[in-house]
């Protein structure tokens, strides 16, 4: 499949993303009850709680969130605390959103859905982007704006994301297939973590049908890659079993890259460069290569044990 075909594709991609959200809404009330216990900030700067919270559910997030719900569910969303803060007269609220997921592994997929921005030092890791401050700790993804671009109401934003992540509980490990990238001219920050093929298809503009066969227990991860051996982008899928990863492989070769499977680096009719390997239950595919060099390069370090 070519990148025009594949860029067509991306469209509709994000709002595929139901198909998956609809398996976490058969999940029973019971298995989601736990409450978002969490006592949010009366005040930040200038700017003071506008009324009580709002405690959303599974179900209930489409009331709130139209068109982005589908993204916090791919990621098992379990609650959402929401609360508007109101400023001076005449000024812009400020908006926040608890998400409570399934686990921190979860909380981390969803901060690395979005990666513009710059860092922040809140939380186990947040970014900022005009006017919109995301963190992420624990099982807990923490979602701010303001809509006041004065820079009062940015110290206040920063204030309130700041507390709010200083109550909640560091509970849960990272995804341990991030030790297993490439350490190599991997990019800071640049890991995408996910376990939903329609969050994957986003990121690669990619078909809508799950052909690499991802779902909650494969996890997958993209990272990006620059230095002197040129740019490329990794991807790391891990499966039950190795005939899981290796019918996976076959699928990214021809259904993915359109080409025939190789031992070696291939080159795409876009001119890069792109290569597939299996290591056990693990698919490793090297994309968007500057250079064939670069595709070995990266593709020897996966399997030989990555950046772990």
């Amino acid at each position: 499949m070519g990148r025009t075909k594949l860029a067509l594709a991306a469209v509709a991609a994000l709002a595929a993303i139901a198909i998956a959200a609809t398996l976490v809404l058969l999940r029973s009330r019971e298995e989601v009850a736990m409450p978002l216990e969490l006592e949010l900030p009366d005040a930040a700067g200038a700017w003071r709680a506008a009324g009580a919270p709002v405690e959303y559910d599974p179900e209930s997030i489409f009331d709130y969130l139209d068109g982005h719900a589908e993204v916090y569910l791919a990621y098992a969303m379990e609650r959402c605390l929401a609360q508007r803060y109101s400023g001076p007269e005449g000024r812009g609220d400020l908006v926040l959103d608890v998400f409570l997921l399934e686990s921190a592994a979860d909380a981390f997929g969803v901060f690395t859905f979005d990666l513009d921005g710059e860092p922040v030092e809140i939380g186990s890791g947040a970014l900022i982007h005009q006017g919109w401050l995301r963190a992420w700790k624990g099982r807990a993804f923490v979602s701010a704006y303001a809509e006041d671009q004065g820079a009062d109401a940015g110290e206040a934003l920063l204030e309130l994301v700041r507390r709010v992540t200083e109550r909640l509980p560091d509970e849960g490990e990272l995804p341990p297939i991030l030790g297993r990238l490439p350490g190599r001219g991997l990019v800071p920050g640049s890991a995408r973590y996910m376990t939903s093929h329609q969050i994957l298809n986003r990121h690669l503009a990619a078909s809508l049908e799950n052909v690499l066969g991802i779902d909650r227990t494969t996890p997958a991860v993209l990272a990006q890659y620059e230095g002197d051996e040129g740019r490329a982008r990794v991807l790391l899928v891990e499966y039950p079993d190795e005939a899981g990863a290796t019918r996976a492989a076959s699928a990214l070769w021809a259904q993915l890259l359109g080409v025939e499977a190789s031992d070696g680096p291939v080159r795409l009719g876009d001119g890069s460069w792109a290569g597939v390997a299996v290591d056990g239950p693990r698919l490793v595919g090297v994309l968007e290569a500057s250079a064939p060099e670069r595709v070995t390069s990266l593709l020897r370090e996966a399997v030989s044990g990555g950046g772990g």
